[in-house]
């Protein structure tokens, strides 16, 4: 039986709820920067980020190209050229 492909796991963002900059400084630069990069565990690759977006209940992550889901409660962690910007748990879809 054939549930779905490897590309089913893909999603276009995630939403992050539990979010915390490392400062307001870091906020206000990731929020405009176009290098921000995402780390979904610890021996994983980086993900470029196209877009963030600040919502009620957290942040949105945009990814530059469609990336295999994550589990809820999972952290992310963001980064701009290589310095730690702030981190956050994946909300349940």
């Amino acid at each position: 039986m054939l549930v779905g492909t490897a590309e089913d796991l893909d999603v276009a963002s995630e939403s992050l709820h539990s979010f915390g900059w490392v400062d307001d400084a870091a906020r206000v630069e990731s929020l405009a920067s176009s290098t921000v990069t995402a780390q979904l565990s610890a021996h994983g690759d980086e993900i470029v980020v196209s877009e963030l977006r600040e919502t009620p209940s957290g942040l949105e992550v945009v990814w530059a190209t469609p990336t295999h889901r994550v589990a809820p409660g999972q952290s992310i962690v963001l980064y701009d050229n290589n310095l730690v910007v702030g981190g956050g748990l994946v909300s349940r879809r």
